[in-house]
């Protein structure tokens, strides 16, 4: 009998702080993973969708520049040895 009353007497509006708060964690969340992935990847979007082609091409840049995701026009292959 209880239960029934106290669900009849709530009001649509007594649901917005949480669906506030609930939007709030997620959109944060999201946010937050966004410029962690920019963080770790020099300022760039977070790679999806990488082959082989994308692997090699990222093991190669590694071996030239020392990062991952910056490519340089100086190929001073001496500096790394």
């Amino acid at each position: 009998f209880f239960s029934n009353f106290w669900i009849a007497k709530m009001v649509w509006t007594e649901s917005l702080p949480a669906l506030a708060i609930i939007t709030g964690a997620i959109a944060l969340s999201g946010f937050g993973l966004d410029t962690l992935h920019k963080f770790f990847n020099n300022g760039k979007p977070r790679r999806w969708g990488v082959d082989t082609w994308d692997k090699n091409m990222m093991d190669r840049d590694k071996r030239i520049t020392g990062s991952v995701n910056e490519q340089t026009s100086d190929l001073d292959f001496a500096k790394g040895q």
